[in-house]
């Protein structure tokens, strides 16, 4: 019996281990694993989603803008966030694109609150923080897109949709934007 214990004990040990697809939420996540799981968006419509803003306000995306989105859940760095609020900082020239921060929250007021003063002092420079709810009875962003690991960037531009996964944001060790990322920056720009 012990002999089994131990075994048993052992597979579980060993086994997240062997198999680099397995992440949790204290793991890294892999980016090599992840580019095998990307796909092409254009079946996703974003015309009628709703977001909130801090005091409870429901709001749309405005057709005739453009949008740098960034998503942002639980499961994220904020040095990463602090990486892409930089790149933007630069970026950015008036009137050309809109950026917003989407965080996905309980629909609570005191949470709504709390994450616009804490996204606002983590990303500056995004001109709106916006909000969809966990308990929504519609399909939020972070569902339509099967966000797990947060910053991910959606470029929006006359109706077609860019979604850039957290993996490929970023020069991996380093949180770098990645080139692949600036190309699809620039080319939804001009």
């Amino acid at each position: 019996m012990t002999l089994y214990i131990l075994f048993s004990s052992l597979y579980f040990l060993v086994f997240p281990f062997t198999n680099p697809g397995l992440t949790n939420e204290t793991t890294k996540v892999n980016p090599d694993v992840w580019k095998n799981h990307l796909r092409s968006d254009s079946f996703i419509d974003i015309s009628n989603t709703q977001f909130y803003t801090n005091e409870n306000r429901l709001e749309r995306l405005n057709e005739n803008n453009n949008y740098i989105l960034i998503l942002k859940n639980t499961r994220g760095c904020a040095d990463c966030f602090k990486s892409i609020n930089n790149y933007i900082r630069n970026l950015k020239s008036p009137g050309n694109i809109r950026t917003a921060l989407i965080s996905l929250v309980d629909s609570t007021s005191l949470e709504r609150k709390r994450n616009f003063y804490f996204n606002k002092k983590l990303m500056p420079d995004i001109d709106e923080y916006l909000f969809q709810f966990i308990t929504s009875d519609d399909q939020t962003l972070f569902e339509q897109f099967k966000t797990k690991y947060t910053p991910e960037i959606i470029l929006v531009k006359s109706g077609n949709i860019i979604h850039i996964p957290y993996p490929e944001i970023f020069e991996f060790p380093s949180l770098e934007i990645s080139t692949a990322t600036s190309k699809k920056v620039n080319e939804f720009l001009k």
